[in-house]
């Protein structure tokens, strides 16, 4: 697709923003935050920008798949000779508005808006919630944890239908938190 003045860069942020010659008048992180260094990326977004440049973010951000983090460890714990790379994805996550609006500030970035959201999925099966989580890329990454996905799945469907059942349904919630920022003052 082509627009005029518009040109869309798809590659890795944060070179790509380090490598930039040209300033550019905005930058658009769409869920991409919590998988990136905040501080590098908050660095070079400000470089990147011109003065009074916009940039906009959403992201996943604390409290969001409440009790899948938890599912994850126990069986990490009781598979640990499977495990290959152990993570910790929630350090990543701003915890709401204020820990999103507290990253861009530090970096001298003003908020022109923001907001967050949760919303609650519901499902039949803990399969299909298990499969929604991957297929949603909210468990982008995980994928890395153990030697043998193909083992683990059933273990985790297992541990869903055990603490994620309610009312007859599967529950999970998604939070999330969005921002726009003017840089400078």
């Amino acid at each position: 697709i082509k627009y005029k003045n518009v040109k869309f860069i798809c590659g890795d942020g944060i070179e790509f923003l380090k490598n930039k010659r040209e300033k550019v008048d905005a930058i658009y992180c769409g869920w991409a935050l919590p998988y990136l260094d905040y501080r590098d990326f908050l660095k070079s977004a400000y470089e990147a920008l011109k003065e009074e440049g916009i940039i906009a973010v959403i992201s996943n951000c604390q409290g969001t798949l409440d009790g899948i983090e938890k599912i994850y460890l126990q069986v990490m714990e009781e598979n640990i000779h499977k495990v290959v790379k152990p993570m910790n994805a929630g350090i990543r996550l701003p915890r709401g508005v204020n820990g999103l609006k507290k990253w861009f500030q530090k970096y001298n970035f003003h908020p022109l808006e923001l907001g967050e959201g949760e919303e609650i999925v519901r499902f039949d099966t803990p399969k299909e919630m298990y499969d929604w989580l991957c297929k949603t890329g909210a468990l982008a990454g995980t994928n890395k944890i153990f030697k043998n996905m193909d083992e683990i799945h059933s273990l985790l469907i297992k541990k869903i239908k055990k603490q994620k059942y309610k009312d007859g349904k599967y529950f999970i919630n998604h939070r999330f938190v969005y921002g726009i920022f003017k840089k400078g003052n």
